[in-house]
This record gives structure tokens, C-alpha cells and sequence, in this order.
């Protein structure tokens, strides 16, 4: 009985860390050290069950693994589907736009899901198949190199710095850029500066808990 509890107990932890509900965080010293003794106990667990350990952290991980991806491609899709229904276009449309930009070296960190999500984002703001194409590496390549905020705000704050400033599309690279260099020339984070560009043409400021980054993989 104590070894089917034990067993049991293994599958639960492997599951919850699968399903997100329990994670596993190095952001603070102490985070990092309860991370390493959930793992050290998990080690333990492992090698108190012998091979029936190794025979269920394969399959579980193997189990979860597929259900990940199963469940990372019904979001993504649903999210383009989305994308289509915004910009009044076909869900084809948006495929071969998201195949598109997955070659793209600067969005391959992002993955499959936070990249539909892009693009749904973006398609929310009005804007084109042609202008998210445009769009998405620059903002890619800002949340990646910078505080990793909150996509959603992200894609707000910059859309609304491009019509503020009157830029277009095509233009989403060279502004970006001139976030990033003002941003390291200064005191600001990226977020910080995108935000102070914003409410200086004229916009509104948002709450700073919405910078927060998501946990989207």
C-alpha cells in the first residue's frame, strides 16, 4: 500500500508541474532554493521506488509531453482563427502568416502559442495581415531583449506609439529600435521608456501591473 501511495504522490507532483499549477522559479534566492528542495525531493522519491520510479517519471513526462503540444496547437489555433474573424480574413491566411514569421530568427524564443497570441493581439488593434507581418519581429524582438512584459500591454503600448507618432507599419522596426537605444542610454527600463513615449504624444498611462510578464510558453 505505502508503495502505490508513493507512486500515486510521484504522479501527482509530475502533473502538477505539467499543468502549470505548481512551479518551479530561480527569480529570488529563496525561490531558487525551494525550487532545488521540491526537486531534490522529487530525486528522492524517484530513487526510493527503484525502477518503477524511472518506468513512471518516462511515461508521465512522455504522457505530459503530448498532451502539451496537443493542447499548444488547440490554442494556437484558436488564436489564429481569431486573428482571421478580427481582420476579416481566412484562418489560411493567418496560418502561412504565423509559418511565416516562425522562420524568423527573432520569434523563434516566443513559440508557437505566444506567437498566434501575437498575432491575435495585433489583429485586435485593426491592423492588416501585411502591417502584423510588419510588426511582429520588432515587437518580438522588444519583448525578448527587454523586461519580458505582458504581451498584451506590449502590443497596445507600441500600436499606439505608431499611430501617435503618425509612423506606419513599415516603420515598426526603425522605432523599436530607437526604444531599445534610448532605453540603454537612460536611467528607464524598456517599459519604462515605451510607457514615457507614450504620454508624451499625448496618450494615456497604464497601471504598472499590467507590465507584468505572462507565463504563456
Amino acid at each position: 500500500m505505502s508503495l502505490a501511495l508513493a507512486a500515486l504522490a510521484l504522479v501527482i507532483a509530475f502533473a502538477l508541474l505539467w499543468t502549470g499549477v505548481r512551479r518551479m522559479s530561480w527569480a529570488t534566492p529563496l525561490h531558487a532554493v525551494l525550487s532545488a528542495l521540491d526537486l531534490l525531493a522529487l530525486a528522492l522519491a524517484l530513487m526510493q521506488l527503484g525502477w518503477l520510479g524511472v518506468a513512471l517519471f518516462v511515461g508521465v513526462n512522455v504522457v505530459g509531453f503530448m498532451a502539451w503540444g496537443t493542447a499548444g496547437a488547440v490554442y494556437a489555433d484558436a488564436e489564429l482563427a481569431s486573428a482571421a474573424a478580427l481582420g476579416g480574413g481566412e484562418k489560411s491566411d493567418m496560418r502561412a502568416l504565423s509559418e511565416a514569421l516562425q522562420k524568423e530568427q527573432a520569434l523563434k524564443v516566443l513559440g508557437p502559442r505566444r506567437r498566434a497570441n501575437l498575432i491575435r493581439l495585433l489583429s485586435e488593434r485593426a491592423r492588416t495581415p501585411a502591417e502584423v507581418r510588419h510588426m511582429a519581429t520588432p515587437l518580438g524582438m522588444l519583448w525578448i531583449i527587454g523586461d519580458r512584459p505582458d504581451l498584451s500591454w506590449l502590443v497596445e503600448r507600441f500600436d499606439s506609439l505608431l499611430r501617435l507618432y503618425d509612423k506606419a507599419a513599415v516603420d515598426a522596426m526603425e522605432v523599436a529600435d530607437t526604444i531599445t537605444v534610448s532605453s540603454q542610454q537612460s536611467a528607464t527600463t524598456q517599459n519604462e521608456m515605451i510607457e514615457a513615449l507614450v504620454v508624451a504624444s499625448g496618450g494615456t498611462a497604464t497601471a504598472s501591473t499590467t507590465m507584468a510578464s505572462g507565463s504563456m510558453a
